[in-house]
């Protein structure tokens, strides 16, 4: 999937660069679908699931050392995270990653270990319950560790953000939104 970015969300990102006022906002939205009324509030036509996906991409383009600081659920310093206090889709990890598997989606982890949960994952109902209560990737990688399911939270983070580039722009949107009904 391209990273292209619509003209609108670049200018978008541009205007957020150099607005700390704007940068405040968007940090405390609740959710990324209020991101986007802020744009638009502002002009620009823009939408959830290009914010989403746009996250998305910066995530998967980041050096480890700001991975590991949106798996612990802090802020990075290269990568925009708004909504959710700064966690973006990236809060509640675990019950998102139990909601992605339900898109149909199939992206292919690269990772033989992850590839084995993720089955296991789809049809372990039980399994889903445990791994939906977990907020912070760290607290799903402890979790499936202590499964027995040991794999990268590397691995783990880009599987997730993988997916939210792939998925439809209608899922996008209701990810954006908290939507728990995917």
């Amino acid at each position: 999937m391209s990273t292209h970015h619509s003209v609108q969300l670049k200018a978008f990102f541009e205007r957020v660069t150099t607005d700390k006022h704007l940068q405040e906002r968007l940090y405390e939205t609740k959710e990324l679908s209020e991101v986007e009324d802020i744009g638009r509030e502002l002009g620009f036509n823009i939408t959830s699931a290009e914010i989403i996906k746009a996250q998305a991409h910066r995530i998967l383009a980041s050096p480890e050392n700001e991975l590991d600081l949106l798996a612990a659920g802090k802020k990075p310093q290269t990568v925009a995270q708004w909504g959710r206090g700064g966690s973006g889709f990236l809060e509640r990890s675990g019950f998102w990653l139990t909601q992605l598997l339900c898109t149909g989606n199939k992206v292919d982890p690269q990772n033989a270990a992850l590839s084995k949960f993720l089955i296991l994952l789809e049809k372990d109902n039980a399994l889903q319950k445990k791994i939906k209560t977990k907020h912070t990737f760290n607290d799903l990688i402890n979790k499936t560790a202590a499964l027995g399911c040991k794999f990268s939270l590397y691995a783990l983070i880009r599987y997730q953000t993988t997916v939210i580039t792939q998925v439809d722009d209608s899922i996008a949107c209701k990810v954006a939104a908290g939507d728990l009904s995917l």
